[in-house]
C-alpha cells in the first residue's frame, strides 16, 4: 500500500497537509487518488518528487506486486517504467520490499 512517513509530534501545516492529500485504510496511511490521477499530480507529473513517500520511492516494487501474475497482468499494465531504464536483482528488489514494510509495521505499531 501506499506509505507516508512521519513523527508523532507534527506541525499544523503537516497535519493539514497529510488530512488534504492522504487517508487511513486498514491502518495505513495512502495517498488519495481521484479519478484515478494521485492527489500530489499537477499536470500529470509527481508535484512532490524531490520528497515523495517511500510509497512512491518503492513502487512497484511492493510485496503485493512481486508475484509474477501480478506482476505481468496487473503492474505491467500500469506502469511506464516496466521494462525500461535500470534492472534492478531479485535480491535488490526484495530489500526495496522489505523496506515499505518495515515502514508499513512501524505506523501499524502507532495505530
Amino acid at each position: 500500500m501506499f506509505l507516508l512517513q512521519y513523527t508523532g509530534s507534527q506541525c499544523l501545516f503537516c497535519v493539514i497537509w497529510k488530512y488534504r492529500y492522504f487517508r487511513l485504510y486498514d491502518y495505513r496511511t495512502i495517498i488519495k487518488f481521484k479519478d484515478g490521477v494521485c492527489s500530489l499530480a499537477d499536470d500529470n507529473k509527481c508535484s512532490v518528487y524531490r520528497v515523495r513517500p517511500i510509497q512512491c520511492k518503492a513502487w512497484p516494487f511492493w510485496t503485493e506486486n512481486l508475484d509474477e501474475w501480478v506482476w505481468h497482468e496487473e503492474v505491467a499494465s500500469i506502469c511506464p517504467g516496466i521494462n525500461r531504464g535500470r534492472l534492478y536483482s531479485k535480491a535488490e528488489v526484495e530489500k526495496i520490499a522489505d523496506e515499505v514494510n518495515d515502514v508499513l509495521e512501524a505506523e501499524m505499531e502507532e495505530a
